[in-house]
């Protein structure tokens, strides 16, 4: 594997059999059934994607993130850039609105 010069300080590493840290992004190879697998159970296989873990783990007992997530849909905008994974750009508020309803209902 090439390392790009872009990213001199961040070569490619191995995490586990087929899944790759690459310019700071996790990368899985066409090897990697079993992280692929693991990560649609944990329920990261959505464009946008709330994470079941981070969700867990923000939530405050008997609480709900819901009106957060609501007061961010009322904000115009139609490009994301979140945490983790490829920006969306175009149609974000529609594919976030859409994994709010999924996450919290």
């Amino acid at each position: 594997m090439a390392v790009s010069t872009a990213y001199p300080h961040d070569p490619p590493a191995e995490l586990a059999p087929g899944v790759w840290w690459v310019h700071g992004r996790m990368r899985m190879g066409p090897g990697s059934l079993p992280a692929k697998a693991v990560t649609r159970l944990m329920g990261f296989m959505h464009r946008a994607n709330i994470g079941p873990p981070w969700k867990k783990f923000m939530t405050a007992d008997g609480g709900s993130l819901r009106p957060d997530f609501d007061r961010l849909l009322e904000l115009p905008f139609d490009s994301l850039i979140g945490a983790h994974g490829q920006p969306l750009l175009g149609g974000a508020k529609a594919l976030l609105r859409d994994t709010v309803d999924r996450v919290f209902d």
